[in-house]
């Protein structure tokens, strides 16, 4: 069995190096073609060579400046590589192209929120969902922004919606027992935290809540 992991791991090393030496000839062959260089920073970002496909991706930008694909790829390195700045650039560059593109304005929101611009973060996430985008990263990080602000209940009502599309999520249980806990519901908060717990055993982040509650309250 160990002979037969051996080879599938040399297999799929052959493969990512056929593909890279193809997508270099392509881009050799062809160095006018946006497409071409597109196709290239996508392999370096499944590879996660992110450096490369923040290259790649910028010169297929530089060839076909309303390529609003190219601009949302770039901005998603750009967030990989904590470069916020230049990926908020990037993400609002391509929402003028193709403005409807709900992930966009949500992955744009998640941006905004890594450096702490609540305000303007709630503004994106709003619009993805207005534009039809409904799932518990949204919803969570809507939460979040509510209770950064200082609304507590919105951000508690966030935490419902996102229970309901997704009941089984371990991490909305968290974030509720935190909304809960600032809230002085601490009773409700250990419930949340507990059903978080029941449904990931192993979810460490919420033991630490958890601890805290119990000290607060005098449980240890």
């Amino acid at each position: 069995r160990r002979q037969d992991g051996e080879n599938e791991n040399a297999h799929n090393e052959q493969q990512i190096e056929n593909a890279n030496n193809t997508l270099h000839r392509a881009v050799a062959l062809m160095p006018k073609d946006a497409e071409v260089h597109y196709n290239l920073a996508n392999f370096h970002c499944d590879t996660q060579q992110f450096e490369a496909a923040k290259n790649a991706f910028q010169k297929a930008i530089k060839l076909a400046p309303d390529f609003a694909k190219a601009h949302f790829n770039l901005a998603n390195v750009l967030r990989e590589l904590k470069q916020f700045k230049s990926a908020e650039t990037s993400y609002r560059t391509g929402l003028k192209l193709e403005p409807q593109q709900a992930k966009m304005h949500f992955h744009l929101g998640l941006t905004l929120h890594a450096q702490k611009r609540f305000k303007d973060a709630l503004k994106s996430f709003r619009k993805s969902l207005e534009l039809g985008m409904a799932d518990v990263d949204l919803y969570l990080h809507l939460g979040s922004c509510y209770r950064a602000l200082g609304d507590l209940e919105q951000a508690e009502q966030c935490c419902y919606k996102a229970q309901i599309t997704d009941p089984q999520y371990a991490g909305t249980y968290n974030h509720l027992g935190i909304i809960l806990s600032a809230q002085g519901r601490l009773q409700e908060a250990e419930t949340a935290y507990l059903k978080a717990i029941e449904l990931d055993a192993d979810y460490v982040a919420v033991y630490k809540n958890l601890g805290l509650l119990y000290t607060d309250t005098g449980k240890v």
